[in-house]
């Protein structure tokens, strides 16, 4: 899905051939038991090994997607709601505390070099907001959505178009 949203965005700036699957696809259980580990623990895995380095060797950007709907678990560490009051963060704060936390996972001496060309694509609760501007580019032939989601597709359309990304 996310390879014909690239082609049908960027059209003929890119082929299929320029993208790459750096990330392994995912795996899934083969038993109610048995227990794999989350794609998000992968993701971070690989921004903590420093394997992003090699595929930025090459011109081009790097996609990092993620879902919120497991970022309160432990070991990711981002709550939906305000700890204090428990007033639920709104799309727009929760798509910026897991890009800081995927930014935690890169190599802080890597993050100015390549930070621009990375493209954090943070679906909210599994609402893929950052989809809608690469499907319907017109805001006018865009569906009715909610204000939230559309501030949040709005964002990533000004980080898509020569904003910095990272």
């Amino acid at each position: 899905m996310i390879e014909n949203i690239l082609l049908g965005h960027f059209g003929q700036r890119i082929e299929k051939a320029d993208i790459e699957w750096l990330f392994p696809p995912y795996i899934q259980k083969k038993g109610p038991h048995e227990t794999q580990r989350g794609t998000w623990e992968r993701v971070f895995q690989f921004l903590r090994s420093g394997d992003y380095r090699q595929a930025l060797q090459s011109p081009g950007y790097l996609v990092v997607h993620i879902d919120t709907d497991v970022s309160t678990h432990q070991n990711f560490g981002v709550p939906h709601q305000e700890p204090t009051t428990g007033r639920s963060f709104a799309p727009e704060e929760l798509v910026e505390a897991v890009r800081a936390r995927l930014k935690n996972e890169i190599d802080p001496e890597d993050l100015p070099l390549v930070g621009h060309r990375l493209v954090f694509a943070i679906a909210v609760h599994q609402t893929p907001c950052w989809l809608i501007p690469l499907v319907v580019s017109d805001p006018k032939r865009q569906p009715p959505l909610p204000a939230a989601i559309m501030r949040c597709s709005g964002r990533f359309l000004k980080r898509t178009s020569g904003a910095n990304s990272g």
